[in-house]
């Protein structure tokens, strides 16, 4: 089955865009980043639908490659943005679970809201001294979307009201022929 992406992702990453670079300068650069999201952009993006996965890649290569040094940077700070957005907003209802840990510890949720058979997210360890959240069952995720996920989850663990100490990273990757895509980090109160 072909992996999708929630039209909230795409919506949410465009609007970023926009905010920082203008619609003039945005608008004639979609249609060049890949036929699919030319083709999702090209009509109005629902939130609430379900797209190609492929346009979630095509929108974070385009946008790293126009507006970014190539090197994924821009994808983190997209989903810097969109940790903030989201913790703040969608998903601020999960800050009524209390403790971090168990915060840390319903990321599966916000996978399966946004991915649909694009395997599933759990966290493994939600101490300070050790946080470990995987990505499995989904060799096809994309780099730049990594970095994307990298940012978002150093901000929305910020957001809930922790520190993420320096050192965060996604320490294994099926790009890098791990067996799934693996986010360590330490983090205080």
């Amino acid at each position: 089955m072909e992996a999708n992406a929630r039209g909230m992702a795409l919506v949410g990453i465009l609007r970023e865009l926009r905010t920082r670079f203008g619609a003039d300068r945005l608008q004639p650069l979609v249609g060049s980043w890949g036929p699919v999201i030319a083709g999702v952009c090209a009509g109005r993006v629902d939130r609430t639908e379900w797209y190609p996965y492929e346009a979630l890649v095509e929108l974070l290569r385009g946008c790293d490659r126009s507006f970014g040094d190539g090197s994924g940077a821009l994808c983190s700070d997209l989903g810097r943005s969109a940790g903030e957005r989201d913790l703040s907003g969608a998903f601020s209802i999960l800050r009524l679970l209390g403790s971090p840990q168990r915060l840390i510890g319903s990321c599966g949720r916000v996978w399966d809201r946004y991915y649909r058979n694009a395997g599933y997210m759990e966290a493994i360890a939600v101490d300070p001294e050790r946080t470990v959240l995987r990505i499995h069952n989904f060799p096809a995720m994309a780099p730049e979307h990594c970095r994307m996920m990298e940012g978002w989850m150093i901000s929305a663990m910020n957001t809930i009201g922790v520190h993420v100490l320096p050192g965060a990273h996604e320490s294994e990757c099926t790009s890098r022929g791990g067996a799934y895509h693996e986010f360590t980090c330490r983090w205080t109160r």
